[in-house]
């Protein structure tokens, strides 16, 4: 398992929704700030883009299925803070939030998103003061 201890998440150009503008650029810079001013490990941070390059021979591009490997590939045990940066779209659908992968279908977000709330529970064993999330 990897121990991350940077996540970001940057969509520009989404399949089904109108185009962003420094989504990607906001991910690439706050990665690199934590490794940079925070210290954290080069090693530790996952950077998930429309341009990303592959990592370990696995995609690094941000569609729904890879979202949730890399996800299911962190270690929730580690002690080291998680931060977590999101920079795309998200939608309340029936009174639950979700975050858009570059693949998410406004018009079927219960099997396209991704849940926040499964998000933080796959997260849930990490003290509050050690989970950030942007």
């Amino acid at each position: 398992m990897e121990n991350f201890q940077c996540i970001a998440i940057g969509i520009d150009r989404y399949h089904f929704l109108a185009p962003l503008r420094y989504a990607v650029a906001d991910a690439q810079v706050f990665a690199r700030f934590l490794v940079e001013e925070a210290k954290t490990s080069f090693r530790q941070s996952l950077l998930l883009t429309d341009t990303s390059p592959y990592l370990n021979k696995l995609s690094t591009y941000p569609n729904r299925e890879n979202l949730l490997a890399w996800l299911e590939k962190g270690d929730t045990r580690s002690s080291s803070p998680l931060w977590f940066f999101f920079s795309g779209y998200g939608m309340n659908y029936r009174g639950e939030d979700f975050l858009l992968p570059i693949d998410g279908n406004p018009n079927d977000i219960e099997n396209t998103g991704i849940s926040l709330r499964s998000f933080l529970n796959r997260y849930n064993n990490k003290p509050p003061d050690k989970f950030v999330f942007f």
